[in-house]
């Protein structure tokens, strides 16, 4: 089970990112990503970090990243639930085995930062794997994840990967990966927004 938001604009996330206008176009780009294997969702997150770090330390220093970026935590409360922008919310079951095989029904991404649907496939069966999270909620510039229970021990790795897979996640939302880092420690919701 998945809850959707629904709306227009997540019609056309999901027609864009498969390329494809027809329910035949879906089919084909679904049989397609059914018969390759799922990427390392770990290789996928750490080549992101490191490209946003390259990138930032490029135009700002090293100082930067760590002051800025990484930064102290601001102690922001943790996330436990849901909010989302319209009234029409859906919950739809996927026939899938596995949680991250969600992507292939619900293929969203594939523009601005947002991954490409096999790359969120990728991640999601990475944190399943690593931390029991699943796909809870899909809309068109967002994905939320729950987990059986907030991930404990050193959580700066985890606000890493988080950042990596949505930048968003810590320039416009926990301002710093510190902050993201310690919210995670109390936290059942990840929440990701592309912009």
């Amino acid at each position: 089970p998945v809850l959707l938001e629904m709306s227009d604009n997540l019609m056309d996330s999901l027609m864009g990112s498969i390329s494809g206008e027809t329910k035949a176009d879906f089919i084909e780009w679904r049989q397609q990503m059914k018969g390759k294997p799922i990427a390392d969702g770990k290789a996928f997150l750490a080549k992101r970090l490191e490209d946003e770090h390259q990138s930032v330390v490029q135009d700002y220093g090293e100082a930067h990243w760590h002051e800025t970026v990484v930064g102290t935590d601001l102690h922001y409360d943790a996330t436990n639930g849901f909010y989302f922008n319209t009234d029409t919310i859906m919950l739809v079951e996927v026939p899938v085995k596995n949680p991250w095989e969600i992507f292939l029904y619900i293929p969203v991404g594939g523009w601005n930062e947002c991954p490409e649907a096999e790359y969120h496939m990728a991640v999601a069966k990475y944190w399943y794997e690593t931390y029991g999270a699943t796909v809870a909620y899909i809309s068109c510039d967002a994905i939320g994840y729950t987990v059986p229970q907030p991930v404990t021990g050193d959580t700066m790795k985890l606000a890493e990967e988080q950042f990596a897979y949505c930048p968003d996640a810590v320039y416009q939302g926990y301002d710093n990966l510190a902050t993201l880092a310690a919210v995670m420690k109390d936290s059942t919701v990840w929440h990701f927004w592309w912009d």
